[in-house]
């Protein structure tokens, strides 16, 4: 698991492994969606291949790399040239930060709000503060996002501060070597930020290879503003 980690996000490998039950897991809310905002795209394979499996979103790939943000639009043009009529509801990636206001501002130039916002392997690879500030763009900014949206969280994550096994316990090391501020979260800390903002966890569900699959949901509580 480790090594299908050290880039930060999914590898080919890993990518045919999970998803499936990714799909399988998210499939009842995207039913429901009609726009997906995916938060730190990486290769921009997650966004793809659900593109392709539910037509009727539009979803919008974003990435803070621009590397990235290249090699999803190229990706995704090179499909469409060979399949003709496929991926049009992918739009183009865009730069984002979670962290600049100025990002946020961004996405209100795109058509519609959204109402399913998705990230994948992003928390362990992340200061504390992109959870944070995740939680308070979606809770706050009700100009973007509809008033039944969902964020839909898929990665490892400890359960009160216990790792889910040994392997776990041994790439937040190595996550924390590479940067003190990385690191496998605690799953009651990152609903502690989701409740702060309006949120609650609607389903934790168990993936595979130790991995979980977060759904919240936007709650009646007042929401907090950034």
């Amino acid at each position: 698991m480790e090594e299908e980690r050290q880039k930060g996000w999914s590898v080919p490998g890993s990518w045919d492994r999970n998803k499936a039950p990714i799909s399988q897991a998210l499939s009842p809310y995207l039913i429901s969606s009609s726009r997906v905002l995916e938060v730190a795209s990486g290769l921009g394979i997650h966004a793809s291949h659900l593109a392709l499996e539910h037509p009727h979103l539009q979803f919008q790939p974003t990435e803070l790399d621009p590397q990235l943000i290249h090699y999803i639009n190229d990706t995704a043009a090179d499909h469409r040239q060979n399949h003709s009529g496929s991926l049009t509801n992918l739009s183009t990636a865009i730069p984002f930060d979670v962290t600049r206001s100025s990002d946020w501002d961004t996405l209100s130039s795109l058509n519609g709000p959204f109402d399913l916002v998705m990230t994948n392997n992003l928390l362990h690879i992340s200061p504390w503060t992109v959870t944070q500030k995740l939680f308070e763009g979606v809770g706050s900014r009700t100009d973007l996002f509809s008033g039944a949206v969902k964020v839909a969280i898929y990665g490892p994550f400890r359960r009160n501060n216990v790792f889910s096994g040994p392997n776990d316990e041994r790439f937040d090391a190595s996550l924390r070597e590479r940067d003190v501020a990385w690191g496998i979260r605690d799953l009651e800390a990152v609903e502690r930020v989701a409740i702060d903002n309006g949120f609650e966890l609607k389903e934790a569900l168990q993936m595979p290879a130790n991995n979980w699959e977060l759904i919240f949901v936007r709650s009646n509580s007042t929401r907090k503003c950034i």
